[in-house]
């Protein structure tokens, strides 16, 4: 086989260039790429999301953040989950932060829903204002986990939770894309971050999903998702 070729999850092969492609659209979805691309993380990722929002411990009124929600498919479920909560998006691509707000206007124009373009260690979020912080497939591309980290810290209130749901490490490192700008992590890892800054009544779920099925062969597939508290 070639060497600039590679076998994919799906038991077909790309070229290098299309990993790379698509390791950057990953990272930041982009034009019409970005938006098929976004498409294909919601059905891939239906329910590491759904695993995730189901661990968010409810409050009154609360304050949900989201960092990295893509178009905003899932902010809708997120609602009939929580009826009450007010919801913020915010992503470093401007394409999802256009296409989450067209997809929930409805939500926007009640006011209970609103979307920031920023980078993760930059929210636009007063101090000890949010009551949860979550977000779902975007710790490989964080670009320092401790000042990540610090910023949430610095969001949360008092008790305020933070959920971060991935694909663990001994299943990422299959992925022919990851070598282009993907830091992989256990559950280990992250719980040592989380401790280090400070957080509290930190616990990894790992929650089966079903089996990816080929004709070649069957991959086991898992959410990982870690929760802790700003004590």
């Amino acid at each position: 086989m070639n060497s600039r070729h590679f076998l994919t999850y799906k038991g077909t092969f790309v070229t290098e260039e299309e990993s790379k492609e698509l390791a950057a659209q990953l990272r930041k979805p982009t034009g019409e790429a970005g938006h098929t691309v976004a498409g294909l993380m919601n059905k891939g990722n239906v329910l590491l999301n759904r695993n995730t929002i189901d661990l968010i411990k409810p409050r009154a009124s609360m304050h949900i953040v989201e960092v990295g929600m893509g178009n905003g498919k899932f902010v809708e479920e997120l609602f009939q989950k929580f009826p009450d909560c007010r919801y913020s998006g915010c992503d470093y691509s401007q394409d999802m932060v256009n296409e989450s707000q067209s997809l929930n206007m409805d939500s926007v124009n009640k006011g209970v829903c609103d979307f920031h373009y920023c980078d993760t260690t930059q929210l636009p979020f007063l101090n000890n204002s949010v009551d949860v912080i979550f977000t779902v497939n975007t710790i490989y591309f964080w670009p320092d986990v401790d000042l990540v980290l610090q910023e949430y810290i610095r969001v949360l209130k008092p008790n305020g939770q933070l959920l971060i749901g991935l694909r663990p490490e001994h299943l990422m490192k299959h992925y022919p894309f990851i070598q282009y700008g993907f830091n992989l992590f256990s559950e280990t890892i992250i719980e040592s971050h989380l401790l280090e800054q400070g957080f509290g009544q930190i616990k990894s779920h790992t929650i089966r999903e079903p089996d990816f099925v080929t004709e070649e062969f069957t991959m086991p597939v898992e959410s990982l998702v870690v929760t802790a508290h700003k004590k």
